[in-house]
């Protein structure tokens, strides 16, 4: 509405004109409650509806006429296809004059339609949960907004033929990080109404062009009803962006609106499927085409791993997107450890990870977040944050099945290894690589022992049983150290092989010039920097995010990650 200083009282100093004194006061009007008499007899005296106010259109279809845009030969060519539209039982003018209206119609509740149809330029059609300006409101030009025809009670059912022409298709074939889904525009519509940043001019981008992309163009309204709750919002803008997604050579997928949707509180339902049956697919002969990974968002992982990526960037001040993926991938990998192996090859989720980015960019936060997920899995006293020889990898091993390595500036080890090669002197520190290489690889088998580290190994665990079993004699029944002990029994009865099955893991991070520093012909080829991702922040000072703080893990994840980490069973002595 207008205020007593002639500016919109939306509280946006910067209101646009076409926007000004037709928009709701408030953002979330779509979700307001159904108000009492009293609520309304409050807003009565508050002067809430003394410039007008909006009739939202469920269970309505609106065929808005803007004389402005060419709206009048518009309709002339709706009302010559449709001749029922010109019946409309209820009809307004508008504010702005010249023959500018609002024609209402019933329209079946829950149905979802297009709000536009390109043949009738200035005509828009609106229904669901848009709103139009109600009779007896008043518009910007002082004029206001008058019942010409009929009334409530003798508003029609939509004309069949037109209702056909609005009506968007039940379902679209679209795909989620390589998964075939089919969604409606009622599923596109329940996403968007958990996304409350239409006023940030990125979110609301990728929002339209995942809209484009899922729907092949045919959500426009949804994209449209969504945006109006802005007090940015420009009808012609809205058109004239739709247009441009779909010829986007890297549209943005649903992927990315159902992060943000999921951020807001949407659940994905769980008949959320195809209902189709696949045939199964032929091996190609000859030369085997490039798989097409367009709508595949690196940035966007599905499931756990997607929650533990969107909650570790939230743990740094600045944006540390391609990271924090990494590190939920790495710390996932960690968490499953040994009791989740691929059936067809046997390989197992350690993984080697270089993390390349600006000092002082957000790493500190990463590594930290990632020491907190291994925390509450119980995996802290399997975490390391150096490396110092061979011996010790060997009996980080022994103590803990996972050995998983967390390394900040780890360049700096690397390099003294690069210069100890130069000096001819880098025996002990190869040894460390090798030793590292051959963990690695033996996941899913024994990592062998010379005769020297093994007698020192042996040693090392009898004497540890020895103090367990004194323990248990002096003590009586305990569970934790019981379960340990028979472990070290086991490990000793099969030292003559090696190590079984050691789980070792690697995540070192380092900057840009100190990675550049390290990797020359020897280090590029010794297989170490081979087995390794490489995950590199480009932007080397990303800014600061606005109003941010540090969130504690949600009770949920944790729980989850428990969960992986138990491989679907707990027991007490296993911690």
């Amino acid at each position: 509405g207008r205020g007593p200083d002639g500016k919109c009282e939306c509280g946006n100093p910067h209101c646009p004109d076409k926007s000004l004194f037709k928009h709701p006061r408030v953002s979330n009007w779509q979700h307001t409650p159904n108000w009492s008499e009293e609520q309304f007899e409050t807003m009565e005296l508050m002067g809430q509806f003394k410039t007008g106010y909006g009739l939202v259109t469920e269970e309505l279809l609106i065929i808005d006429v803007d004389a402005r845009n060419g709206g009048l030969e518009g309709f002339a060519q709706l009302s010559a296809d449709y001749p029922e539209v010109a019946g409309a039982g209820m009809i307004v003018k508008t504010g702005s004059g010249g023959g500018s209206r609002h024609l209402y119609f019933k329209v079946p509740k829950g149905i979802a339609l297009v709000s536009k149809l390109p043949k009738y330029k200035g005509v828009d059609f609106k229904s669901g949960s848009a709103f139009v300006v109600g009779p007896g409101s008043i518009h910007a030009s002082g004029k206001s907004y008058e019942v010409s025809v009929g009334s409530v009670d003798e508003i029609d059912a939509c004309p069949p033929l037109l209702l056909a022409a609005l009506t968007v298709p039940e379902k679209h074939r679209t795909d989620v990080n390589g998964i075939d889904i089919d969604v409606s525009h009622q599923d596109l519509s329940d996403m968007v109404r958990h996304v409350d940043a239409f006023d940030d001019y990125e979110v609301w981008v990728k929002v339209g062009m995942a809209l484009h992309h899922a729907s092949g163009g045919s959500a426009f309204n949804v994209w449209d009803q969504w945006s109006a709750q802005s007090a940015k919002y420009d009808s012609e803008e809205m058109h004239k962006k739709w247009h441009s997604f779909g010829r986007s050579a890297n549209p943005v997928t649903l992927a990315t609106l159902i992060h943000y949707a999921e951020k807001g509180g949407w659940q994905q339902p769980v008949t959320f499927v195809p209902e189709v049956n696949f045939a199964p697919i032929e091996e190609p002969s000859g030369d085997v085409a490039e798989i097409d990974t367009s709508s595949i968002d690196l940035l966007r992982p599905p499931g756990i791993a997607g929650q533990m990526a969107e909650w570790i960037e939230s743990r740094s001040r600045r944006k540390r997107e391609r990271l924090s993926v990494m590190g939920a991938i790495f710390a996932l990998g960690n968490i499953c450890h040994s009791r989740y192996i691929d059936d067809m090859d046997n390989v197992t989720t350690n993984i080697f990870v270089f993390n390349v980015a600006g000092s002082g960019s957000g790493k500190e936060a990463v590594q930290g977040a990632v020491k907190e997920i291994h925390k509450v899995c119980g995996l802290s006293a399997a975490t390391h944050g150096s490396i110092k020889s061979e011996q010790e990898i060997v009996r980080n091993m022994v103590r803990h099945q996972p050995s998983l390595y967390v390394i900040d500036e780890i360049g700096f080890f690397l390099n003294k290894v690069k210069n100890a090669q130069e000096k001819g002197s880098a025996q002990y520190l190869e040894g460390i690589f090798g030793t590292l290489m051959s963990a690695y690889s033996k996941a899913d088998d024994f990592f062998s022992l010379s005769g020297d580290m093994g007698d020192e190994v042996r040693a090392s665990m009898r004497k540890e049983a020895m103090q367990i079993e004194k323990a248990l004699e002096e003590g009586g029944p305990k569970p934790i150290l019981e379960r340990r002990l028979k472990g070290l029994m086991h490990q000793i009865e099969n030292s003559d092989q090696g190590i079984e099955r050691p789980f070792l893991s690697m995540s070192g991070f380092t900057t840009n010039h100190n990675f550049d520093n390290m990797v020359t012909f020897e280090t590029a080829t010794n297989g170490f920097i081979a087995r390794a991702i490489l995950c590199t922040e480009r932007d080397t000072t990303p800014p600061r995010k606005k109003n941010w703080r540090k969130n504690p893990m949600p009770e949920r994840m944790v729980a989850a990650l428990q969960q992986i980490s138990m491989g679907g069973s707990f027991d007490m002595t296993d911690m």
